[in-house]
């Protein structure tokens, strides 16, 4: 695993306990298919939040985490999106048509991304590991 910068390694400690497992399970799966695994950001400050123009809150709350997708194919891209989104989507962030959306793959200007947020809700359960 590496991370683009260094300030999201140590801020990593920070992530929600459910976000910091679905990393590394993350990024084991990549590891097991020899896929490059970059984290590009996890936890933000209000001020990088905002010189970022970023409206929500999951960065900040360390509900978030970004994975650079450079290196996977479309399909490597589509097999994670439907085996993650198939075992634990059910965690994802709320929508505002109240869908579940855990994983959100988009380009911020610097290269096609993951974006993978758990919910408020979720964040706030405390769910045990077996409800995963």
């Amino acid at each position: 695993m590496i991370f683009k910068h260094t300030k999201s390694i140590s801020r990593s400690l920070n992530l929600h306990p459910i976000t910091a497992a679905l990393l590394f399970y993350s990024f084991i799966w990549a590891k097991q298919r020899e896929l490059p695994f970059v984290v590009t950001d996890t936890v933000s400050t209000e001020q990088e939040d905002k010189d970022l123009g970023r409206v929500l809150t999951s960065h900040k709350d360390g509900r978030a985490w970004d994975l650079s997708l450079r290196g996977w194919t479309h399909d490597d891209q589509t097999d994670y999106f439907i085996e993650f989104t198939d075992k634990f989507g059910h965690l994802g962030a709320l929508t505002t048509s109240g869908e579940r959306r855990l994983i959100v793959i988009h380009n911020n200007g610097n290269g096609y991304h993951l974006h993978f947020q758990i919910g408020i809700d979720v964040a706030n359960e405390n769910p045990k590991l077996e409800d995963l």
